[in-house]
């Protein structure tokens, strides 16, 4: 998918001497919504690995329960970074406290990545 991208990065980066090919290749590969997404779905894997069997089950009922055209735009490999944020807090609102509790125990810290991912 991004073949085409990357290819014309590499052209770029070619014809332009002194260019810092890697990092023109690398922003082609992952463009900063790619970057941004990517660390909102990190955040929340994070989350999700430190809940106990019951609130994973509880927490996968949550999703699985929101409308398919919700939960769908999460596990796209396209997602933009509004539409998992969206997802997330359609997710948040949807679930027992008891899961909402263990959503927001996580250190906020990381979001501080999605200004300047890396």
């Amino acid at each position: 998918q991004m073949a085409p991208a990357v290819a014309d990065a590499v052209a770029a980066a070619a014809a332009a001497p002194g260019a810092d090919a890697a990092a023109t290749v690398w922003d082609a590969v992952w463009p900063l919504a790619a970057r941004r997404a990517r660390v909102l779905h990190d955040y929340g894997l994070e989350v999700l690995v430190r809940l106990d069997a019951a609130e994973t089950a509880t927490f996968f009922d949550t999703f699985f329960g929101l409308p398919t055209e919700t939960w769908s735009a999460y596990l796209r490999a396209d997602g933009s970074p509004s539409e998992i944020a969206g997802v997330m807090r359609s997710l948040f609102s949807a679930a027992p406290w008891s899961v909402r509790r263990r959503l927001i125990a996580r250190n906020p810290a990381a979001f501080a990545r999605l200004v300047r991912p890396a």
